[in-house]
């Protein structure tokens, strides 16, 4: 498709749209205002599809200086006018649900292809693509690339029938068949998971930071996580503190 008819077929949403918002919903019974409803939401389950696409190939091959900033994400902030909370995730969305190329150029199926072609045909909506990343991102390594793309394919097939809540349910419960006995101890798995997380600093001078370890070396007994938030000075530039007298610094074994 040419621009220009990338142009016009974007002109004509707007148009579109703008009959649809001077709609007189006084005109229609309330079960017609359902069905309208059902519609739109569809239309509004697939525009995403077409975003991911965009991102993902900009992705690939922009140069965010030529396009005036230092990252991607910066272009999409700066130009679309929205978060960098919400920039991110579109970026990683556009991962795993846009188009992908080989370095030679050769075209690839998105890495959650039924979930990206579920989306794209207004199957499913945000939440339910949502759930299905969220349980794909926390399946443990070892699980099989057959088991992995066949839990998918389930999910989509399930969620194209109901809503997120329930599609929720049903991935927690395939997650238990999947894994019986629990996460494995994996330090792979558990690096993968490992995450410390610096807070903005507070006007009384203090910062919140996050965290998630793991004890080690305790005999008779596998290995636990613990998280921990808590509420701490933060040094002036320049000032150091002493790793050795840091609890935080041991509790991470440094």
């Amino acid at each position: 498709m040419s621009s220009d008819r990338v142009t016009a077929a974007v002109a004509g949403i707007r148009a579109a749209v703008a009959d649809l918002v001077t709609l007189d919903c006084d005109r229609f019974t309330h079960l017609e205002l359902v069905e309208l409803l059902g519609e739109l939401e569809t239309v509004t389950w697939q525009l995403p599809a077409v975003g991911h696409r965009m991102i993902a190939r900009l992705q690939r091959e922009a140069c965010p200086t030529e396009l005036g900033a230092k990252s991607l994400g910066s272009v999409l902030t700066q130009r679309l006018r929205i978060s960098g909370k919400e920039v991110r995730r579109r970026l990683h969305e556009a991962e795993d649900l846009g188009p992908r190329a080989t370095v030679t150029g050769q075209p690839l199926d998105p890495k959650l292809a039924p979930t990206a072609d579920a989306q794209a045909h207004g199957v499913l909506g945000p939440e339910h693509v949502s759930v299905i990343r969220g349980f794909l991102d926390k399946l443990p390594t070892w699980v099989d690339p057959e088991v992995r793309e066949l839990s998918e394919k389930t999910l989509v097939h399930i969620g194209s029938g109901v809503g997120p809540e329930e599609l929720g349910n049903t991935a927690k419960k395939l997650m238990t068949a999947i894994d019986q006995d629990g996460p494995k101890p994996d330090d792979v798995e558990r690096a993968r998971k490992r995450f410390f997380r610096l807070g903005k600093q507070q006007a009384d001078g203090t910062g919140q930071h996050g965290q998630e370890t793991h004890d080690r070396h305790r005999p008779g007994r596998p290995q636990t996580r613990r998280r921990r938030t808590r509420q701490e000075a933060v040094l002036p530039a320049g000032q150091a503190a002493s790793r050795r007298d840091d609890p935080f610094h041991r509790a991470v074994g440094s």
